[in-house]
């Protein structure tokens, strides 16, 4: 079976598509204007598209990623003076806008969380929309790149331009060279800026096309062949598929940085809110590595007030000074998550589930078998047995004082000032300067 009926959309039936798994989407985006007087008005769209399918077949052949390549979009923002050519359609931003948030939208609907915009177009800019999209949809990656810019011209061809030049002409004569009139093309000569200072950039405005051209052309597109075009959409294609390829491993947005030296990949996903492996073994180590502290700090003589103070004080991420107090058994995670201010204290049976961090203020008290859970599980059982878990911190304010066998679910902020009764179950926020008690914990009385 022809690979183009299972990776490009514009060929696909759904009987091709249905029970594949797809890694990424692309998305080419081009416009709707003359490209000199020999290239077809969809030109950006056309090559944006093809370059996109190209990538997408290396990306399965060599490296087993499967990414389908969507329609090609040609609705494209154009410089002043381009409106005034027959047909050349200009689309404002909130267009451009609406369409890439319903594409998200919908790809996110459907469990695909990974877009890569190859832009065909200079006049386009997605960033804006991108970190707008980000806001709704934080665990979504779009990326966006120019094919055009991908590799360097110069090193392709003699007289690469910015508009229907040798470049586009030579893609485009590999591609499709029924719709090349190389004949009929103009110099493509551009006229620049009169203005020292926009010569020199020092400030950016449109150009007006009509004002810069007058074949709408900028760059000499007779140096153009095929062979050319040929040669720099095949490397540019395999860049794309190596991008894939690398993107196929990515599960969550902290999958794309670095991690901190200390910090394996799914601590970095634990502590930054994200989905991580429970099981995953150097978490497991560490969590028995700090077992073993514990069993070392309850099994010390009540009376030994050095040897608590000098184990917790290098169990604890930070404590704000000398006068710290926790009466044992003490049970934890990691300990390092958990920050107390000045003159903390807590009673026996403290349990802390510290896979986000646990922040106390100063001057609270924290009553006999006391937990805080910042660890998550999901509620469906097949999903909780695979082991994937979520943390989200705990917070607690300035004079506190939590009664004993109360439990502070994940996520839960306390006020400054506030006094939780014995037994409550705090699972949302409480303000300052408050007395709550309950199960669920309520506000009772303000002080």
């Amino acid at each position: 079976m022809n690979c183009e009926f299972e990776i490009d959309l514009s060929k696909a039936a759904y009987g091709y598509v249905r029970g594949k798994r797809y890694d990424i989407a692309i998305l080419p985006w081009g416009a709707t204007e003359p490209h000199n007087l020999h290239l077809p008005y969809l030109t950006d769209s056309i090559l944006s598209h093809d370059v996109a399918v190209d990538a997408a077949r290396i990306a399965l052949d060599k490296y087993g990623v499967r990414a389908m390549v969507l329609p090609s979009v040609m609705m494209g923002a154009q410089n002043p003076g381009q409106r005034d050519l027959s047909f050349c359609i200009h689309y404002r931003e909130d267009t451009q806008r609406a369409i890439l948030t319903d594409i998200v939208a919908s790809l996110a609907h459907q469990g695909i969380r990974k877009l890569l915009i190859v832009n065909g177009h200079g006049g386009n800019s997605f960033k804006g929309f991108i970190r707008d999209l980000a806001v709704d949809y934080p665990d979504f990656i779009i990326l966006s790149s120019e094919w055009f810019t991908v590799l360097p011209a110069k090193q392709y061809f003699d007289e690469p331009g910015d508009h229907a030049d040798e470049l586009e002409t030579s893609v485009m004569m590999h591609y499709h060279p029924e719709l090349v009139r190389l004949e009929d093309a103009g110099p493509g000569k551009a006229r620049a800026f009169a203005l020292p200072s926009l010569q020199q950039k020092v400030a950016w405005l449109p150009r007006h096309w009509t004002q810069i051209t007058d074949d709408t052309g900028i760059g000499n597109p007779h140096l153009a062949t095929a062979d050319k075009g040929r040669r720099f959409a095949e490397a540019v294609a395999e860049k794309y598929a190596q991008l894939l390829s690398e993107l196929s491993s990515v599960r969550s947005v902290s999958d794309l940085y670095e991690h901190p030296a200390d910090q394996t990949a799914e601590e970095h996903k634990m502590l930054s809110g994200e989905v991580y492996q429970a099981t995953d073994p150097a978490l497991v180590r560490e969590l028995n590595a700090v077992k073993d502290v514990l069993h070392r700090y309850n099994s010390l003589q009540p009376s030994d007030r050095e040897g608590h103070k000098a184990i917790l004080y290098s169990l604890f991420g930070h404590i704000a000074d000398d006068k710290a107090f926790v009466i044992q058994p003490f049970h934890c995670d990691y300990g390092k998550h958990i920050s107390v201010g000045k003159r903390f204290f807590a009673n026996f049976n403290f349990t802390v589930l510290d896979e986000a961090p646990v922040t106390i203020g100063d001057d609270c008290f924290i009553g006999p078998n006391v937990s805080i859970f910042t660890a998550c599980h999901s509620t469906d059982p097949d999903e909780r047995n695979t082991r994937q878990e979520w943390a989200r911190p705990v917070r607690i304010g300035n004079n506190v004082w939590i009664g004993g066998d109360v439990t502070i679910l994940p996520g839960v902020t306390i006020g400054n000032g506030v006094t939780i009764g014995a037994g409550s179950v705090v699972v949302r926020d409480i303000p300052d300067g408050s007395i709550a008690v309950g199960n669920p914990c309520k506000v009772v009385k303000s002080v």
